[in-house]
């Protein structure tokens, strides 16, 4: 469609797309950052999960003790429960001011959009071009997870782009697929899932470096922790309020219109409230079934890990079975990409599955309801708001999640048929 059109002026328009659409998420950002040091506006998430955790690790105080790290510094929330990783990668920020760390991680989330843009073109065969990676990186900033992800602060690109690089490393890349394991797990809610996708492909050694890695880590990060809390069982005891005190805040409990996970999602949508404990083995049991489904998939085609296929229930088996919120969807990027290739020699088969998937992992990704216009027609904060919002966007992953299960499955049991025929 754009064949016509001269390379150079369709760079220039995707600079100017890039540079319009960053500039309108900075102002917009900056306007709603409030000197509260309550949980409101934006840039909260950076504040209180990434720069001030850090900068009580390095002030030798321990920021997982929930009660201590809200007395201590000016934050909102508790640390979630990141592992020393996390704390570990984010280290030189201490060295900066609240202000100026915003800033730097603002501009380099803006950079790693666009390095996420040119990963995801790659990966998806792609011909990668200046232009196309900025237009893809406007639309993801425009998307709902990139838009989130930027106003909050998150870390979440930097663990997306650890998690593709586990996922697409070959079989002699075990180091790639290590080092993409042992930073994904700075989140365990991304690194435990994207490992047992990998033990599903038979990494086992990549799993095991890059576990132990990051186990090593955080020991050496626990030494210093253990000191600040008075000691190894004090430590153990802060891990435990600071889990409690997560799991009962508005936006971690079932219900919460902020979560996306198939636990939290069939909540809302039957109006029942199980507890944490029911809604985590229902994860367990989805995660078992999407690594199963991986396994069944890697034996019949050992060399497929990066079909359509293969991506899109890796990236499902990652997102839907345990605690999710939206930013965490820019991991959809590279998978949504390969299902909007014409035509592919692993393409899912039927066609009309295939176009089903797009449009199940589209809809989060641009997640119409969160826009103002439709509030404007179905009601703002009304019953129909709340029901074709997060429980809509959720429905269609778990739906997403349900159809790659059941392809991977499927060749399984249409041979195993035939056999019983014969």
């Amino acid at each position: 469609m754009l064949a016509g059109v001269p390379r150079w002026l369709r760079t220039l328009v995707a600079v100017l797309a890039f540079a319009g659409v960053a500039a309108w998420l900075t102002h917009s950002t900056w306007e709603n950052i409030t000197p509260s040091r309550q949980d409101v506006g934006f840039q909260t998430d950076f504040r209180d999960a990434v720069y001030y955790p850090v900068v009580a690790f390095t002030d030798g105080a321990n920021p997982y003790d929930p009660v201590r790290y809200y007395r201590s510094y000016p934050v909102g929330q508790e640390f979630p429960l990141y592992s020393p990783v996390h704390l570990v990668a984010h280290l030189p920020l201490a060295a900066l001011s609240l202000d100026d760390a915003r800033a730097v991680y603002f501009g380099l989330n803006l950079v790693l959009v666009l390095v996420l843009a040119g990963v995801a073109l790659r990966l998806a065969g792609y011909d990668v071009g200046l232009d196309g990676v900025l237009a893809l990186g406007a639309l993801l900033l425009l998307s709902a997870p990139g838009r989130v992800d930027l106003r909050n602060g998150e870390p979440t690109l930097l663990i997306v782009l650890a998690c593709y690089l586990a996922l697409a490393s070959r079989a002699a890349q075990s180091g790639r697929a290590a080092l993409g394991v042992a930073f994904a797990l700075a989140k365990p809610t991304f690194g435990i899932p994207l490992a047992l996708v990998l033990v599903a492909r038979r990494r086992f050694r990549a799993v095991l470096v890059g576990v132990g890695a990051a186990v090593a880590i955080s020991l050496v990060a626990s030494f210093e922790l253990a000191s600040a809390a008075g000691g190894v069982g004090r430590l153990v005891d802060s891990l435990r309020d600071d889990l409690d005190v997560t799991s009962r805040s508005v936006q971690s409990r079932i219900g919460s219109p902020l979560r996306l996970d198939a636990a939290n999602v069939l909540a809302r949508a039957t109006g029942l409230r199980p507890s944490e404990s029911a809604a985590t083995a229902l994860g367990v049991v989805l995660l078992a079934i999407g690594v199963w489904a991986a396994w069944l998939l890697h034996t019949r085609s050992p060399g497929g890990d990066r079909s359509e296929l293969a991506v899109t229930l890796a990236a499902l088996v990652i997102l839907v079975p345990i605690f999710r919120v939206g930013y965490d969807l820019l991991l959809l990027t590279w998978p949504i990409l390969l299902l909007l290739r014409r035509r592919s020699v692993d393409a899912i088969r039927p066609a009309w599955l295939r176009t089903a998937l797009v449009v199940l992992l589209l809809i989060p990704m641009i997640d119409p309801t969160s826009w103002s216009a439709f509030d404007d027609v179905v009601g703002r904060g009304g019953l129909a708001s709340t029901v074709f919002g997060p429980t809509a966007l959720g429905l269609c992953l778990l739906a997403a999640f349900a159809i790659s299960c059941l392809l991977a499955v499927r060749p399984v049991r249409a041979r195993a048929a035939v056999a019983s025929r014969r």
